[in-house]
């Protein structure tokens, strides 16, 4: 029997249409809206009704209600719940066995230990002596590691403040302050100003899932040939990406050393001097 002026077909549809519905996702805190907001005023909508398989709605202004495709749900409360604490261990190097504390939650990528060990057996000496550069730089136990196995200085991109605060404390409590430079700033806008030295590098990127997928992907891929470009002969990129990346399309992609481990791959390529002209007789 139905409540007077319910009609339960209507119930229906809109449960159905409420589930059913991709959730706004994002891809850090930075990205979430402030709560509250009003009429005209950006902040979170909530459906009046609330099932366990939906997630919060983000009002744009007048009411409407925006929904993505992109890759973590808007709520400041569903997101502190799946935030948990956890460390990443340094596997080698004068820091070998210290711990960097990290919140996990659905935006931040760690690059798991086999895969750092790959990446740092893979660059071997040219570690040592050479300025490292962690773009993403998220916990920054790749960037930290890097000076624990010789880098001159290593310089972390992040745009998340509470990570590079983390960051930098880490840095300061392993003695290593004054090798650790921390940037907030977003990546892509960081690569398009960045002016390399005249001396090698060692570029590490691994972005976000958001910008591997979709319209996201054509910048970065854009971001990584623009880094290639302009670093210094004799420097290395690395870069780590998910099984079903498009690394085909990369300018010059059979250049690239690709390694797979597990779901995730190491795309690495090495910039060679320039072959000098031959001599004039």
């Amino acid at each position: 029997m139905s409540r007077v002026g319910h009609d339960p077909v209507r119930f229906s549809i809109r449960v159905r249409q409420r589930i059913q519905a991709p959730p706004t996702r994002y891809t850090s805190l930075a990205d979430l809206p402030h709560k509250g907001g009003g009429k005209n005023q950006p902040g979170i909508y909530l459906p009046p009704l609330w099932g366990r398989s939906e997630k919060p709605q983000v009002s744009t202004g007048g009411g409407a209600k925006c929904q993505n495709a992109l890759a973590h749900p808007a709520s400041y409360d569903w997101w502190s719940r799946q935030m948990t604490k956890t460390d990443v261990r340094i596997v080698s190097g004068e820091l070998r066995g210290r711990k960097v504390p990290c919140r996990v939650h659905p935006g931040l990528r760690p690059t798991p230990q086999m895969v750092r060990e790959a990446l740092f057996s893979i660059l071997g000496d040219a570690v040592p002596d050479r300025p490292f550069y962690d773009v993403f730089a998220g916990t920054g136990v790749v960037g930290l590691e890097a000076i624990s196995r010789g880098a001159s200085v290593a310089k972390l991109i992040e745009r998340e403040p509470g990570q590079v605060a983390d960051i930098q404390k880490c840095a300061i409590q392993f003695g290593i302050g004054k090798q650790v430079q921390v940037l907030r700033a977003d990546a892509y806008r960081w690569a398009a100003q960045w002016v390399p030295s005249a001396e090698p590098v060692n570029l590490f990127l691994s972005p976000p899932f958001p910008d591997l997928e979709g319209p996201k992907c054509e910048a970065f891929l854009v971001l990584v040939q623009q880094l290639f470009d302009r670093m210094t002969p004799c420097s290395v990129l690395a870069v780590q990406v998910e099984l079903g990346f498009p690394h085909e399309t990369l300018a010059d992609a059979a250049e690239w050393d690709v390694r797979t481990y597990g779901r995730n791959q190491l795309l690495v390529r090495v910039k060679l001097a320039p072959e000098p002209l031959p001599s004039a007789e």
